[in-house]
C-alpha cells in the first residue's frame, strides 16, 4: 500500500456495491490459484467518524467452510501525522490490502495458519492496523448444537 501525502478532508467513505465486486475480482484474480472451485470472497466496509473497518469473507459452496478476516484502522492507535497525511478512503484502503495478504498468507500456509478472535494491533507501514480472524464450521457447528441438545433431552437444566 502506498501513501500519498494529502490534506485530510475526512468524509465519509461511500463504497458502492459494485467498487467492492471490482476489488474483490482483483483479489481473487491475483489469489486464483488458491480458491476452491466455487469458493466465494465477500468484502464489507464500515466508515466512522473514528475508524474505517473492511471485513472478509470466503466461503465454500456447501458453506461448509468460513473464513472470516478483518482489519481495522482507528484514528486513536495511529500516529496524528498520519492521520493528517491521509484520507478515510485511504486509511480503508490500507486495511482491505491488509486483509488480501493475510488472506495470501493463510492460502500459502496450506489452509493451516490459525487466526485469533480478539482484535491484535499489526504494524503497516506507517500506520497501525487491528485485526482478528477465525475459521468456522457451520455445518459442523449446527450439528454439535444438535447432538448437545439431544444429550440434554429430558434433563432438568444445571
Amino acid at each position: 500500500m502506498t501513501m500519498t501525502a494529502q490534506k485530510n478532508d475526512d468524509e465519509p467513505v461511500v463504497v458502492t456495491q459494485r467498487a467492492l465486486r471490482r476489488i474483490e475480482r482483483e483479489i481473487k484474480t491475483r489469489l486464483r490459484a488458491f480458491f476452491r472451485p466455487g469458493e466465494r470472497l465477500r468484502l464489507s466496509v464500515e466508515d466512522e467518524e473514528d475508524f474505517v473497518c473492511a471485513k472478509m469473507s470466503v466461503k465454500l459452496p456447501d458453506e461448509s467452510a468460513h473464513l472470516q478476516l478483518e482489519a481495522a484502522m482507528i484514528v486513536q492507535d495511529q500516529d496524528p501525522r498520519f492521520v493528517e497525511m491521509t484520507t478515510s478512503r485511504k486509511r480503508m484502503l490500507g486495511a482491505i490490502e491488509f486483509l488480501a495478504s493475510r488472506l495470501e498468507e493463510y492460502f500459502r500456509s496450506q489452509r493451516t495458519m490459525r487466526f485469533h478472535v480478539d482484535w491484535r494491533l499489526y504494524p503497516l507501514e506507517a500506520a497501525t492496523v487491528r485485526f482478528r480472524g477465525q475459521y468456522l464450521r457451520p455445518k459442523l457447528e449446527k450439528r454439535a448444537d444438535e447432538l448437545l441438545d439431544d444429550d440434554n433431552d429430558g434433563q432438568e437444566p444445571t
